[in-house]
C-alpha cells in the first residue's frame, strides 16, 4: 500500500507543476527554462566541487577541473551566440527566386528544396527551424540547453561541448567516490556491498 501512495503522489506533484508551468510561464520562459537547468547544473558542480571534493583530490585533479570548466564555458558562449550557418539573403534574392517559381508554371519546382517561410532555395541538408525562424545549412538539431541551432558552423564546437561534459561528470564521479571514501572510513580491502 506504501508504493501505491508513492505513485499517487508522484502523479499529483507532476500534475501540479504542469498546471503551474502553463499558468505562471510564457513560452519566451519555458525556452529559457533548459539554459537555467544548465546554469543551475553547473552551479551545484562548482560548489559541490569547492566545498567538498577539493579538499581530498589532489591539486592536478582540481586544476583539471577549472581547465575543463573553462573550456566548457567558452565552448557554450560559443554555440550560445554563435552562427550555426544561417542561410542568408537579402529581398532581391527572395524575390528573383520566386518569379522564378513563379514563371516556371510549377515545372521543375521541387518544394522540398524551397523553404516558404524564409523565401528561399534551401540546399542540401538544410532546414529551416520553427523555434529560431531560420534556415540552417546541415541543420542538425536545435539545442535547448545552448539555446541555438546546431548546424554547419557550429557542428564540430558541439561535439567538444559534449565531450568536455563527459569528462567533466567522469571528474566528479572521481570526487565524489574520493570524499565518499575518506569521510566513511571505507577501508580499500573492503568489497562494494560493504563499502555501500
Amino acid at each position: 500500500i506504501f508504493i501505491i501512495f508513492k505513485l499517487i503522489l508522484i502523479a499529483l506533484t507532476c500534475a501540479i507543476i504542469s498546471v503551474v508551468k502553463r499558468i505562471m510561464l510564457d513560452d519566451e520562459l519555458q525556452s529559457q527554462m533548459p539554459l537555467m537547468f544548465y546554469w543551475a547544473t553547473m552551479a551545484f558542480f562548482y560548489t559541490s566541487w569547492i566545498v567538498y571534493i577539493t579538499p581530498v583530490v589532489s591539486a592536478y585533479a582540481s586544476f583539471l577541473f577549472l581547465i575543463l570548466n573553462t573550456l566548457l564555458l567558452i565552448c557554450f558562449l560559443v554555440l550560445l551566440k554563435g552562427d550555426p550557418g544561417i542561410i542568408k539573403t537579402n529581398l532581391n534574392d527572395k524575390l528573383k527566386t520566386i518569379l522564378e517559381i513563379a514563371e516556371s508554371d510549377g515545372k521543375g519546382f521541387e518544394p522540398t528544396s524551397f523553404c516558404s517561410a524564409c523565401l528561399i532555395r534551401k540546399p542540401p541538408r538544410s532546414k529551416h527551424c520553427g523555434t529560431c525562424d531560420q534556415c540552417v545549412g546541415k541543420f542538425d538539431h536545435h539545442c535547448p540547453w545552448v539555446g541555438n541551432d546546431i548546424g554547419y558552423n557550429n557542428h564540430r564546437i558541439f561535439m567538444l561541448f559534449l565531450l568536455l561534459i563527459l569528462c567533466i561528470m567522469i571528474l566528479n564521479l572521481y570526487g565524489g567516490i574520493m570524499f565518499y571514501k575518506l569521510s566513511c572510513n571505507v577501508a580499500s580491502e573492503d568489497s562494494l556491498w560493504n563499502s555501500i
